[in-house]
C-alpha cells in the first residue's frame, strides 16, 4: 500500500472536513480498494458513514458485500469521476458524481451528506446515503 493510501486510511470524521472533501475522500478509498487485500478502501468509505447510514447498512461486513453488488461496484477500482457542484443547504449536502470505469461503463452517484448533531460526530459532515442515479 503507498504512502499516500495510508495516510487516507488514517483520516477521521472531523469538523474540520468539508462535505467535497469527505465525498473525495471516500470516492478515493473506493477507486483504490484493490491495493490492498483487506478491502481498506472500502473501510475508509464505512468511516465516513454516518451512524444512521451504519444503522441501514450493519456492520463493516455487511458494508463490504453492499459496495460489491452491481448497483456499487463500479465505485471500486473505477477510472475517473466527473464531480457536480455540491449543494449545501443548512445541514444537508448532496453532489452527484459520475464515475467512469476502465472498462468504459459509467454511472452517477448522489452523494447525499448531512452534519451530524450527536456525539462523538457532531459538527462532522458524514454520509447518510449513497444512491444510483437513473
Amino acid at each position: 500500500m503507498d504512502y499516500h493510501y495510508q495516510q487516507l486510511a488514517a483520516i477521521q470524521p472531523n469538523p474540520e472536513l468539508t462535505p467535497d472533501q469527505i465525498v473525495k475522500i471516500q470516492l478515493e478509498g473506493l477507486q483504490n480498494n484493490d491495493l490492498s487485500r483487506d478491502n481498506t478502501g472500502i473501510r475508509i468509505c464505512f468511516n465516513f458513514a454516518s451512524p444512521g447510514n451504519k444503522i441501514i447498512t450493519g456492520p463493516i461486513s455487511n458494508f463490504i458485500k453492499l459496495v460489491k453488488t452491481p448497483a456499487y461496484n463500479l465505485l471500486i477500482g473505477f477510472e475517473r469521476a466527473e464531480f457536480s457542484l455540491m449543494i449545501v443547504k443548512g445541514r444537508t449536502a448532496q453532489q452527484a458524481v459520475r464515475i467512469i470505469h476502465t472498462n468504459g461503463e459509467n454511472a452517477v452517484y448522489a452523494f447525499v451528506l448531512s452534519k451530524q448533531d450527536e456525539e462523538p460526530y457532531r459538527d462532522c459532515w458524514m454520509t447518510d446515503a449513497v444512491i444510483q442515479q437513473a
